[in-house]
């Protein structure tokens, strides 16, 4: 974790302009590039994104942030989906190359079956650069569950995410299955 302050900080403030998309910036914190975006707007009348299939317990009414503490996430077929909370670690008035979180429970429906995880000692969550290829891992009963970020860099940009399992050797028993925010939205 790198914590900057004071003539140090204002020299970071330079560089990160200068190395980011040629001087465009993005606001990953409050919304998803239309590009993810466009492709919920296709998910048609049956995304609900209530959670009911599964009981994900998702808040209807909380907007969608890919930086946010809680993260609700549902597959276009509704087969699977994804509660994840967690905290924000970060220090005030410091800045971040990437925010530190500590995953504190998932939830995860596939297929008809959920499963939710809260014991500390099976929760992990990796803070990559910029945030952009973050994961949470959640160790259940019989698998171990990965939401995965990624940046899309060589399409059209924007955050992607997807959920995998393992059984507990590490074989791949389904997924990955990409998911959609739950009221994501794009900003004008």
């Amino acid at each position: 974790m790198l914590r900057l302050k004071g003539p140090i900080l204002g020299l970071l403030c330079v560089f990160t302009i200068a190395c980011s998309d040629n001087g465009a910036a993005r606001d990953s914190g409050t919304a998803l590039d239309s590009a993810t975006t466009d492709l919920k707007s296709g998910l048609g009348d049956s995304f609900s994104g209530d959670g009911a299939v599964f009981g994900c317990g998702f808040d209807g009414q909380l907007p969608f942030s890919p930086m946010g503490e809680t993260l609700q996430f549902e597959s276009k077929d509704r087969q699977t989906c994804v509660l994840a909370k967690r905290r924000n670690d970060s220090i005030p008035g410091d800045i971040y190359k990437a925010v530190p979180y500590t995953l504190l429970s998932m939830r995860v429906g596939h297929d008809g079956n959920a499963e939710t995880i809260s014991d500390p000692a099976k929760l992990k969550w990796t803070s990559t650069h910029h945030n952009w290829y973050d994961e949470g891992e959640a160790t259940g009963g019989a698998l171990i569950y990965t939401l995965a970020y990624s940046f899309d860099v060589n399409g059209n940009g924007g955050l992607m995410f997807a959920v995998t399992a393992k059984d507990l050797q590490g074989k791949a028993v389904w997924g990955p299955v990409t998911l959609f925010g739950l009221n994501a939205q794009t900003t004008p």
